[in-house]
C-alpha cells in the first residue's frame, strides 16, 4: 500500500463520481481503509490489482466500480442481524493483516499467527465476507476457540477435494494451493492438510503465505539456491500480488507448531 494519502484520495474521487448517493470517507485510523456507507474496505486489492495494470490511470475506475460496486450494489446482511445458527455452516479462517484487525472500529475476533499477520474468523456470504468481533461471542455466548474450531471444521470440509500443485523434485519439491477462493492461506491450519505435507516434505517443513490466494511449502533440507529463490519470489508477491500478507518464511515442526522466520532465513 502508498505510504501516503494520494492513492486513497483519488479512489474516494472516483468513487464519489461513480456513486454520487453513498457516503464514502476516508479510515480515521488508517489509511488502507475506506468507510463506504458504514462498512469498513480494505484498498488492498484495488491498490495491488492497480500496480499490476498495464495502463493504471484508465483501470482505476474500473477497479474501484467493480470493488465497491459490489458492496453499494445489492443490499448487505447486517452483522447485528445474524445469529449462529445463521452462519455455523459459513463460518471460516481468513488470514489477515494484524493492522487490518486492530483497526477495526470495533475490535475483530482475532488469533495472532505472527508479528504481520492473524487468523480472523468470517462468515462467508455470496454478497460479502462478515468479519466476526469480540461482540459476537457476548451475543451468541459462545467462546472464541470454539467459534474457530467450528470454522476450521468447515475450512476441513471445503478443502477435502482440494487439488495440491506439486512440482520440483527430491530435496526441492514444493507443494502449492492457488484455488483463489480467499482461503489457500488459512489451508496450511488445517490438520488434514498438515497431515498430508508433512508425509511428502517430511514432518518438519517450511511454509509461505504471501497473500491470501497463496499457500507454498517446501522441504526444510532443500538446497540453499532453492530455498533463496523462493523466498525472493515471495517477498516480491507480498508486494504486488491482492491481499498482501507477509513474506516471511514460516517453519511448522513435527508437533504442529508454526514459527516466523525473517524472510530469507
Amino acid at each position: 500500500m502508498p505510504s501516503d494519502e494520494a492513492f486513497r484520495q483519488q479512489v474516494i474521487s472516483v468513487a464519489n463520481d461513480l456513486f454520487p448517493e453513498a457516503t464514502i470517507e476516508p479510515h480515521p485510523d488508517s489509511v488502507e481503509l475506506l468507510v463506504v456507507d458504514g462498512h469498513q474496505v480494505s484498498l488492498q486489492n484495488i491498490w495491488a490489482n492497480h500496480r499490476l495494470s498495464d495502463a493504471p490511470d484508465d483501470d482505476l475506475e474500473a477497479l474501484v466500480k467493480h470493488h465497491l460496486g459490489q458492496i453499494l450494489g445489492k443490499q448487505l446482511p447486517s452483522i447485528e442481524d445474524v445469529e449462529l445458527e445463521d452462519v455455523r455452516e459459513k463460518l471460516f479462517p481468513q488470514i489477515m493483516p494484524v493492522e487490518y484487525a486492530t483497526s477495526a472500529p470495533l475490535p475483530l475476533i482475532h488469533f495472532p499467527l505472527s508479528t504481520h499477520v492473524s487468523v480472523g474468523l468470517v462468515a462467508d456470504f455470496p454478497e460479502t465476507y462478515m468479519y466476526l468481533r469480540n461482540l459476537e461471542l457476548q451475543r451468541w455466548d459462545i467462546a472464541a476457540d470454539d467459534l474457530h474450531a467450528l470454522a476450521l471444521s468447515n475450512l476441513e470440509k471445503e478443502s477435502q477435494s482440494m487439488a495440491l500443485q506439486s512440482a520440483g523434485e527430491g530435496r526441492n519439491q514444493f507443494i502449492a494451493i492457488a484455488s483463489g477462493d480467499g482461503y489457500d492461506a488459512a489451508r496450511i491450519l488445517v490438520p488434514s492438510i498438515q497431515a498430508f505435507l508433512a508425509a511428502h516434505l517430511g514432518e518438519t517443513f517450511r511454509f509461505a503465505i504471501p497473500n491470501r490466494d497463496f499457500l507454498i511449502t517446501w522441504r526444510l533440507d532443500c538446497d540453499d539456491h532453492f530455498h533463496e529463490q523462493l523466498a525472493a519470489q515471495i517477498a516480491n508477491d507480498s508486494h504486488e500480488r491482492p491481499y498482501p500478507l507477509s513474506s516471511s518464511i514460516f517453519v511448522r515442526n513435527s508437533e504442529g507448531n508454526i514459527h516466523e522466520q525473517s524472510n530469507g532465513g
